[in-house]
């Protein structure tokens, strides 16, 4: 009778046995991918972040050294006048520029700093996200093939390996952290210091009016 007849039936590929029986093959590859995607986002991030630093970096040394120039002219200049209130004017000018191209000089090398960091970052997450990619490839080629233990396989080692990137990841954020404090510190201890001098300095300078004022 046609109730007793049998309709053949399609061949599939065996479903992996996961913690969550409901997680399809097409799930599998699909989380896969997704994790590799993640990496080349953040690899891709970083590649613009290296750009963005290059370019600052650039632009504050071309800035230093425009006003280096310009402050050496008004130096040559000051000391081709006359003693009186013009030349301290450009004397005064000249010093506030030396000033302001040291400052950019150390924005310059500061920018440079952070973009060889994120080059190395961006070259090691570009490395990571190739790497979960062919693994992403291997899982979906072991699941066409109807090879389950394959697919375990690479899936177990593909979840180390996204494990071991996030690790990674995190101890380099605190190790950034870490130096961020240190270099503040640095900076704070080195912006003391040049207070405490120009302290020095101007009570010097007084000093030497109230002794010029003495003898006039």
């Amino acid at each position: 009778s046609t109730s007793d007849t049998q309709k053949p039936t399609e061949k599939k590929s065996p479903e992996l046995i996961t913690e969550k029986n409901d997680i399809s093959n097409e799930d599998i590859v699909a989380m896969a991918k997704k994790d590799a995607q993640g990496l080349q986002i953040e690899a891709t991030g970083l590649k613009q972040q290296t750009d963005v630093a290059y370019t600052i970096s650039k632009h504050k040394n071309l800035v230093s050294k425009e006003k280096s120039v310009k402050a050496e002219e008004l130096s040559s200049k000051a000391n081709s006048l006359s003693e009186g209130p013009v030349r301290q004017s450009t004397l005064k000018e000249a010093t506030e520029l030396k000033r302001e191209a040291l400052k950019n000089a150390e924005q310059a090398v500061a920018a440079y700093t952070i973009a060889k960091e994120t080059e190395n970052s961006a070259l090691q997450k570009q490395k990571a996200a190739d790497v979960a990619l062919k693994y992403s490839q291997e899982i979906e080629s072991a699941i066409q093939q109807n090879s389950p233990d394959e697919t375990q396989k690479k899936l177990a080692e593909l979840n180390e390996f996204i494990e071991k990137q996030k690790k990674e990841s995190a101890d380099r954020t605190m190790s950034a952290s870490v130096s961020k404090i240190v270099e503040t510190k640095r900076l704070e201890s080195a912006q003391q210091e040049k207070l405490a001098q120009k302290t020095q300095d101007d009570l010097q300078s007084l000093q030497e009016d109230v002794g010029a004022l003495r003898y006039q």
